[in-house]
């Protein structure tokens, strides 16, 4: 593996066993660490307590073994990029094309149809944004052919605490996240296409529905959220905390309808920014 990557990765012992994460064969590697890309190359990507990678079955008698699950438990991720940005996250590197006919009798490939998180902790840090999240007790379930171009993500997430900032203000603090999505996931054009994402933030729930997609130079969003008939103590709950401190103080009943949008292209050299939409009726 490390002469796939350039970071470095260590364990301190190994276990193969179908009791893990049964009715799944997995290798369990324990005390998992994994360095970061240059220019993190000293910085910690990836650490946990455990990480089992999910062997297929049928795979375990033939040439190469088939890897399709992976399982995080009690883990630490903590996304870097600088200011120019480049992630710590690039740490694979392709071999050259080997000029073997022969399969290696010894050789595993990559075919991820599932990943499960369990009770990690996941930091991304974006100085080029610049923002910042941070999510704590994160259990996330995600389901899909990894290993297409074009694919299906079906995912469930659960996050106990859930912060964002962005260049230096605080929008979101310590917010309870739940939801179950659908994202279309385009490889070869980084495209995200979010055909369905109900959310619930603390006590609101949420729709989102949209598009991301990367662009040489910035992003291209397409983000159009909902939360119809909603409580409206809920909706103020979900606030930024610097607009929301005076509601603290006060009972707030009612109901109301939130719409609200973020489409264009955000390209940080040209000071192009997306358009922000937000509509809200309130009754009684």
């Amino acid at each position: 593996t490390n002469n796939s990557i350039t970071g470095d990765l260590n364990f301190s012992s190994a276990r193969l066993s179908f009791f893990n994460h049964f009715p799944a064969l997995t290798l369990t590697l324990y005390d998992f660490s994994l360095k970061g890309a240059a220019p993190f190359k000293e910085d910690t990507l990836i650490s946990a307590n455990e990480v089992a990678l999910g062997i297929n079955l049928s795979s375990v008698f033939s040439n190469a073994i088939h890897i399709d699950e992976i399982y995080l438990t009690k883990g630490n991720i903590h996304v870097l990029i600088d200011t120019a940005g480049h992630p710590n996250y690039n740490v694979y590197q392709s071999s050259p094309p080997s000029t073997q006919s022969q399969p290696d009798s010894g050789s595993a490939s990559l075919k991820i149809e599932r990943i499960q998180l369990e009770h990690c902790n996941i930091i991304y840090d974006d100085q080029s944004l610049p923002m910042f999240i941070q999510a704590k007790e994160v259990n996330y379930l995600g389901k899909g052919d990894l290993s297409k171009a074009q694919f299906d993500l079906y995912s469930k997430i659960r996050i106990g605490s859930f912060d964002l900032s962005y260049d230096n203000t605080q929008y979101i603090l310590s917010k309870q996240l739940n939801g179950e999505l659908i994202t279309k996931i385009n490889t070869n054009s980084l495209d995200f296409i979010f055909e369905k994402n109900d959310l619930k933030i603390n006590e609101l729930p949420v729709r989102l529905n949209g598009a991301f997609g990367f662009l040489k130079n910035g992003y291209k969003m397409d983000f159009r959220l909902s939360s119809m008939e909603s409580a409206l103590h809920a909706i103020f709950g979900a606030l930024p905390p610097e607009y929301a401190k005076w509601a603290a103080h006060m009972n707030i009943s009612g109901t109301a309808d939130v719409n609200a949008t973020l489409i264009g292209q955000y390209i940080a050299e040209s000071n192009t920014m997306p358009d922000l939409t937000f509509n809200m009726k309130v009754r009684n």
